[in-house]
């Protein structure tokens, strides 16, 4: 019996996208500047960013934030997106370089360490230079002691699962549905952008006790959402890139294990 096909649906949303905001071209002009000022990327990498719409997403999390405290979010999203690039590219990702980035990033935002641990020197990697000089300590004053955990809870989770699934890669290792939503979840990092909007656009969702479950399950839903619509949308790159962790994947694979299982 041959294998039932896997249909992906269209996904009509029932709302249209904000338009644009009217300081869109300087705060794209303030993250490649800075981003090649602190030598997070060159010439050629903010010419790519400047002619393609990768900046956009970046640009749209901004909301109804004052400018000076969206520029700070959309460098938020470039440091994370060339973070992803170079995990993507394979050997920085190599060998622990990861894992102790992601110890480095502990010390700096949960202790305010001005000096990452030895195994990765300040000026070594201007992911960390930039992150203790400029990114973290314009950001930290944002919120309260409560927003400051969360926020930097949610990153650690969003660079910690990145290292799971490099991991998972390296060693061929199987991944369940239960196991993948979760983890893929963080990978995204949508909750730690949760975060920084709300600071952003001077919001505290997680103000009354009562209330602070059902946000963060609020929040948990859309960040799936958001998670999933990523991987539908990116499915067909991933299958040429041989990319396990994509849900349309995960569920492809179970269901032709079960078919085969039934038959």
């Amino acid at each position: 019996m041959p294998i039932p096909p896997l249909i992906i649906p269209e996904i009509p949303l029932p709302f249209s996208s904000p338009p644009p905001r009217a300081d869109s071209p300087q705060l794209r002009e303030h993250a490649l500047a800075w981003a090649q000022r602190y030598g997070l990327i060159g010439r050629r990498g903010a010419h790519r960013l400047s002619t393609t719409a990768l900046l956009d997403l970046g640009m749209a999390l901004c909301g109804q934030a004052p400018t000076h405290k969206a520029e700070t979010l959309v460098c938020w999203y470039l440091w994370a997106l060339i973070l992803d690039d170079r995990i993507d590219d394979g050997p920085w990702a190599e060998n622990g370089v990861l894992e102790r980035f992601v110890t480095a990033v502990q010390a700096i935002t949960e202790n305010d360490c001005v000096d990452p641990p030895h195994e990765i020197g300040r000026f070594d990697d201007p992911m960390l230079s930039v992150l203790v000089d400029d990114l973290w300590s314009r950001t930290r004053s944002w919120g309260n002691e409560r927003w400051r955990h969360r926020v930097v809870q949610h990153l650690l989770r969003h660079l910690r699962a990145q290292a799971m699934l490099v991991k998972m890669r390296d060693t061929g290792t199987a991944i369940t549905l239960a196991e993948y939503l979760p983890l893929r979840r963080d990978s995204f990092g949508a909750l730690f952008f949760f975060d920084l909007i709300d600071a952003a656009e001077m919001l505290d969702p997680y103000e009354h006790s009562d209330t602070i479950e059902w946000w963060s399950t609020l929040r948990e839903h859309a960040a799936d959402i958001i998670t999933w619509t990523n991987d539908i949308h990116s499915i067909a790159k991933d299958v040429v890139c041989g990319e396990r962790f994509n849900l349309v994947s995960v569920l492809a694979d179970i269901g032709w294990r079960s078919h085969y299982e039934h038959h």
